[in-house]
Order: C-alpha cells, then sequence, then structure tokens
C-alpha cells in the first residue's frame, strides 16, 4: 500500500527516513557532546527539560511508538521507562540527576536505540503503519531537537560549534509588512 500515496519506491522511503533519523541523531548528539558536563545541569524552569532528559525522552518515544506498538518488543531498560515517559515523570523530578544516568550512558541508550530504529528501517518491509509511527517518532525528535536549542537559548548557552547562521527562507526577500486580509 505504501506506493498508493507516494511516487517513492519502498527503497527511495527507506533511504529518506534513514537519512532523516541519521541527520535528528547527529544534530541531537551535536547539541549535548557540545556541553560541558557542568552544563548539562541547567537551573529549573518551566519551559524547558534538561539536556539529558531530552535526549534520553527521545529515545524511549521510539521505544514506545515503533519497537513496542509494531513488534510487541520490552524496552532496553525497563526500569528506566517512567522516568523518560513525560506522562510519568512530574517536570521538576527531570531536574533531579540522581535519578537519571549520565551522559555517557544516556548516549549509549540513546544511540543504541537509533542503531535499532536505522536497522529496523532496513530489514523490515515498510507498511503503511510502520511508515507513519517512523515519521512520527522522527518528528517528535525534530521537535526535541528544537526544544534542546530553546533550553540552551534561555539559559544563555553558545551555538554549537558547528552553527553556521540561519539558513535563508526559500524565494525572494519581501520589504514591509506581510498583507493578509481578513475574511468572513
Amino acid at each position: 500500500m505504501i506506493g498508493a500515496n507516494s511516487e517513492m519506491t519502498e527503497d527511495e522511503l527507506k533511504s529518506q527516513l534513514l537519512e532523516e533519523l541519521e541527520l535528528a541523531r547527529t544534530r541531537t548528539g551535536q547539541l549535548i557532546r557540545s556541553l560541558p558536563e557542568n552544563k548539562l545541569d541547567v537551573p529549573y524552569h518551566p519551559g524547558v527539560n534538561p539536556p539529558l532528559w531530552e535526549m534520553g525522552h527521545a529515545a524511549f518515544f521510539y521505544e514506545v511508538f515503533v519497537f513496542n506498538l509494531l513488534d510487541g518488543t520490552p524496552s532496553y531498560d525497563p526500569s528506566m521507562d517512567d522516568l523518560w515517559d513525560s506522562f510519568h515523570v512530574d517536570h521538576k523530578e527531570r531536574w533531579r540527576r540522581d535519578l537519571f544516568p549520565g551522559r555517557e550512558d544516556t548516549l549509549r541508550y540513546f544511540n543504541t536505540i537509533y542503531d535499532r530504529m536505522a536497522e529496523r528501517i532496513r530489514s523490515k518491509p515498510l507498511t503503511d503503519q510502520a511508515l507513519y509511527l517512523y515519521r512520527y517518532a522522527i518528528y517528535h525528535q525534530n521537535m526535541h531537537i528544537e526544544s534542546l536549542t530553546w533550553c540552551r537559548q534561555t539559559v544563555g548557552y553558545p551555538a554549537t560549534p558547528d552553527y553556521r547562521g540561519d539558513r535563508p527562507a526559500p524565494g525572494e526577500p519581501l520589504n514591509g509588512d506581510a498583507q493578509i486580509p481578513a475574511g468572513r
């Protein structure tokens, strides 16, 4: 059924998904690895999450919404499920570093889940349900990349060393305000 809504072949879709997954992994890793250890402990703020929690939560999301739903696979570490699950850990509790693994253990978990995701995309048939869940999880990860960036900006951390400035918007630049007519 994949071909019904797409001009792309299954192999092309898989290739695109793998590129998007790797971009999400790379960008998240850059946002975490570029911070020294003492900068991972950000001050509490109701509008952001600590960087390591963001990373662990994103990996957990792949486990719940891909591996569990599609394969019935148990979690990598069931003892951590409630901590990475945003519905089960209070926002303020996310700042308790004593509850969560450190940077290296979180990176190991994150990369293990991403390796499993890439292998699943490569090796399993691409059903409509799988395609939807892969995209859902990748888009969720992209939202957390934005959230990590927002956290860094909120606490006054610099951009990652690879930052090259804003990407220009497509199209021709416009001067002045945009006029958007109201309607009834």
